[in-house]
């Protein structure tokens, strides 16, 4: 089954764990489709951010995403980040 999301959120800075690795908050809103239903879609997690040096880091994602077409399930992402 093929669904589409969009959300927005924030991150909130919760604790530096030490130089170059911090722990933020996460949380998001927003709707969800596939092709019989529309509904609402929300996420809550964290992550952690890795610094790399010169500006880049990497970020480890947890979030445990709901809605009432697929129900609760826990999302594990890994992302790059440079800062302009």
């Amino acid at each position: 089954r093929l669904q589409y999301t969009i959300r927005t959120g924030f991150a909130r800075k919760i604790y530096t764990i030490a130089k170059g690795l911090t722990l933020y908050g996460l949380g998001d809103a927003g709707v969800s489709a596939d092709s019989n239903n529309v509904v609402g879609s929300f996420a809550g997690g964290g992550f952690i951010d890795i610094s790399l040096g010169k500006g880049w880091g990497i970020l480890a994602i947890l979030q445990a995403e709901k809605n009432s077409v697929t129900g609760t399930h826990f999302a594990p992402k890994f992302g790059f980040r440079k800062k302009l």
